[in-house]
């Protein structure tokens, strides 16, 4: 199973690449520099877990999700919430309570 980074990571660039958001603006979302944006695109760095920027990231992709809808491929959002059960009231996806 991939880490919590790599997933985050993963799903911050899609989220962003959904938006149309340039590594530019990008940057200014989570707060790193466009190098590290240019080491995400080609998997040479991953968001560290206890950093801001994993803090930001993780925000932004879930105000993503609440926008378009979750990936419900099994495990896909779980894994971004770290394997936390959703809020109360909080949509659990398609068949789920």
């Amino acid at each position: 199973m991939p880490d919590q980074a790599a997933v985050l990571t993963k799903a911050t660039l899609r989220a962003a690449t959904q938006l149309g958001l340039t590594n530019k603006l990008l940057v200014t979302v989570i707060g790193v520099s466009e190098a590290t944006v240019s080491r995400m695109r080609s998997g040479d760095y991953a968001l560290q877990r206890g950093q801001k920027s994993f803090e930001l990231a993780v925000l932004f992709v879930r105000l993503h999700v609440a926008s378009v809808g979750p990936d419900v491929r099994p495990g896909r959002t779980s894994q971004i919430r770290g394997g936390a059960k959703p809020a109360p009231g909080a949509h659990a996806g398609p068949g789920k309570k």
